[in-house]
């Protein structure tokens, strides 16, 4: 099981593609997901997929964000209004380097 509490690295794919606000709002969502995993007993998967995609309707755009991970199932989504929205797909993943401790890296999809 992963704690996602280690040192966490970016990818200059990331850091240079995902605008901070989106960057932050994944931020809060990884933490989130943590803590009700460990309120509820249930385990966190070391791969975590953050789908974004960027909507317009009316002159306005939208950050659709969809967190998922496979085992064991989960998913949730959220939307806001941001101008440089970015349709991506970010990986979160979290490596555990005995007595170095837990590394989380966060990438593109396409970095991996």
């Amino acid at each position: 099981m992963s704690e996602f509490n280690g040192k966490s690295y970016m990818t200059k794919g990331f850091a240079g593609t995902i605008p901070l606000p989106v960057q932050l709002m994944i931020f809060t969502l990884l933490d989130e997901h943590v803590k009700k995993s460990k309120q509820n007993g249930t385990e966190i998967d070391y791969l975590q997929v953050f789908e974004l995609t960027a909507t317009a309707s009316g002159g306005i755009t939208n950050q659709e964000i969809k967190h998922t991970q496979e085992e064991p199932p989960h998913e949730s989504k959220m939307s806001f209004q941001l101008d440089e929205a970015v349709s991506e797909k970010v990986f979160v993943i979290s490596d555990d380097y005995g007595d170095e401790g837990e590394v989380i890296t966060y990438l593109l999809a396409s970095e991996y």
